[in-house]
């Protein structure tokens, strides 16, 4: 069997030099993000210090007004306010270090795969583009041409948005408030799939989820993903 598969390597050497740069690109992507996570790490890591260190110096300061002026409300209320969230900070901060700390085999194994996700996503970006442009392509209409690549827009918008609620979701740090803004993300997400019944849908599809994107993000922008 290797044989065979050495031989026809030998017998095809474009492919031979495909597979090469292919693997190459690969190692190379790898080493890239895999610097690029564990340097957002470390940022995050010193943001996340700073701020711990502002909050104990406020802090100090409102527990000497309290100690000097017979504890006023509003003073006692910003206290109790940064020692929640100082604790908040604390808490993030540990499991940022429990992350690249631990020695256990299953997280040691999931910080190598790590910088695989982006790869995986951007391999199957690539994927679905080739498969849209190759239906583009075969159109005889430039019209249905134009609307196959309209389809590949509107599809990437939803995957993104897909991967983007699922990586918050696996962090316990998604919140979409009200029925009205689970009814946007779902008709950003599934809208799409509309598509299968007739490619010049998709102009239509595109518009609907851009109309919703802009009603999603003026229904109180900032109240919509709220990370704890």
């Amino acid at each position: 069997m290797l044989e065979q598969i050495f031989g026809y390597f030998k017998t095809q050497p474009g492919w031979s030099l495909v597979i090469t740069v292919v693997c190459t690109a690969l190692v190379w992507l790898y080493k890239e993000f895999k610097i690029m996570l564990e340097t957002d790490q470390r940022s995050k890591l010193t943001l996340l210090q700073k701020k711990m260190d502002l909050y104990c110096v406020v802090e100090a300061a409102a527990a000497q007004v309290i100690s000097r002026q017979g504890d006023p409300v509003a003073i006692q209320y910003l206290y109790t306010k940064l020692k929640v969230e100082t604790a908040k900070l604390d808490k993030e901060k540990n499991k940022l270090l429990a992350l690249d700390a631990s020695a256990d085999v299953f997280d040691t194994v999931s910080r190598l795969f790590r910088p695989l996700k982006p790869i995986s996503a951007l391999f199957i970006a690539i994927v679905i583009a080739f498969g849209f442009l190759m239906n583009a392509l075969q159109e005889d209409k430039y019209i249905d041409s134009i609307c196959w690549l309209i389809a590949f827009s509107s599809t990437l918008l939803s995957l993104g948005l897909l991967t983007v609620l699922i990586s918050l979701f696996m962090n316990n740090t998604l919140r979409i408030k009200g029925a009205y803004r689970i009814s946007l993300t779902v008709v950003m997400i599934t809208s799409p799939v509309l598509c299968l019944i007739g490619v010049r849908l998709a102009m239509f599809i595109f518009i609907i989820q851009l109309i919703a994107t802009v009603l999603f993000v003026k229904s109180k922008k900032n109240d919509v993903l709220v990370v704890s």
